[in-house]
């Protein structure tokens, strides 16, 4: 079982929610607030995010339920998709092959190692993305 140590005044805690957007929005329909495209389009990213685009475990028919309701009022999911799951920069194709030379092999192939640190991502000149 896992432990969640909790460190601010008020805490909300879901272990059973695939995408910490999906807390939000059961917090919004609580507490009748309503989304808005904009808002809707950073829950949504969220829920994009935190599933690998739907492609993790633990999604639930509420995951899909929500992101229908986003849909409704006009979030771009394909767009959101694309500028979080499928756009690669140069940077991120360097920092990959920096990963991949790096890579070793344990127990037979079983076990893949490698890293990158701060120093690869100044030198590739990364940057943060931001949806």
């Amino acid at each position: 079982m896992e432990v969640i140590t909790c460190t601010g005044d008020l805490n909300y805690v879901n272990p059973a929610s695939p995408a910490c957007c999906e807390i939000l929005v059961s917090m919004a329909e609580y507490f009748e607030i309503p989304i808005s495209k904009e808002i809707g389009t950073c829950i949504m990213t969220g829920i994009i995010t935190d599933t690998g685009g739907f492609r993790y475990m633990g999604i639930t028919p509420d995951t899909f339920e929500y992101t229908a309701d986003l849909l409704r009022i006009g979030v771009d999911i394909p767009d959101i998709y694309k500028r979080t799951l499928g756009t690669k920069t140069k940077a991120n194709f360097e920092l990959t092959k920096r990963i991949i030379d790096r890579m070793e092999l344990l127990e037979d192939g079983k076990v893949a190692f490698s890293y990158m640190n701060t120093s690869d991502e100044l030198e590739v000149k990364a940057e943060e993305r931001r949806p």
